[in-house]
């Protein structure tokens, strides 16, 4: 069997935090920065435009600070996908099928539902399958 799915579920709510907390830390600082240069640079106390030379290590800071970050993110994230792609081989089989407004289950015994059924401590491995266009398949109970 897979490891404990409680930790699937905190392996993504790991990499959601991640990336929320670094995203509001720079939806802060740039709100802050812009509002800070608008004041500071306005026409009225700056009447004429100094050009302004080029400054590589600051260049290079927000090149190299937002790739690590990225990184960061990507790596969070990366952990997550690795956990739960990785399928043991007696995991049970379901056939999901989307359709315009509903989903069909088909199982292994050849039992057909359009509910989702699933046995308690039982690895399982979902086929997905669409009829018409693309769906989103969310289970609520699964984190």
């Amino acid at each position: 069997m897979v490891s404990d799915p409680s930790t699937f579920v905190e392996s993504a709510n790991t990499a959601f935090w991640v990336v929320m907390i670094i995203s509001v830390a720079f939806l802060l600082l740039i709100t802050f920065m812009l509002v800070f240069f608008v004041i500071k640079y306005n026409k009225k106390r700056n009447p004429k435009a100094v050009n302004i030379h080029g400054n590589v290590p600051l260049e290079i800071a927000w090149t190299v600070i937002p790739t690590m970050l990225v990184m960061i993110m990507f790596w969070y994230g990366w952990v997550g996908y690795k956990k739960i792609s990785d399928i043991p081989k007696d995991a049970m089989e379901i056939n999901v099928t989307a359709q315009m407004w509903k989903w069909t289950f088909n199982y292994q015994n050849d039992v057909q539902s359009d509910t989702l059924y699933v046995p308690v401590n039982t690895d399982i491995k979902l086929k997905l399958k669409s009829l018409d266009v693309n769906h989103s398949f969310f289970v609520p109970a699964l984190g």
